[in-house]
């Protein structure tokens, strides 16, 4: 019985001990993600959006056709192609 009150002690002491490594992994990699969401915002925005001071994380309206006027614009099969 003691050696079970024990042992679980025990886990429960390794399992706080690694909190502020836990936190430390979750605000690394919140920092390694937050370039890629901000790019995709900012894609999803208008020039004035992306141009405004201060700038704005989230456009008013989100413009999904700038993904298709890039495609038409560009000739992307054929500089992948390439």
């Amino acid at each position: 019985v003691e050696v079970a009150a024990l042992a679980k002690r025990g886990d429960t002491v390794s399992q706080r001990r690694f909190v502020g490594v836990h936190i430390l992994l979750l605000l690394g990699g919140v920092l390694m993600v937050f370039p890629f969401v901000y790019q995709i915002l900012m894609s999803l925005s208008t020039n004035m959006e992306i141009q405004s001071v201060p700038p704005k994380l989230i456009p008013d309206r989100w413009q999904f056709h700038n993904y298709t006027e890039v495609f038409t614009r560009l000739p992307f099969l054929k500089q992948f192609g390439v």
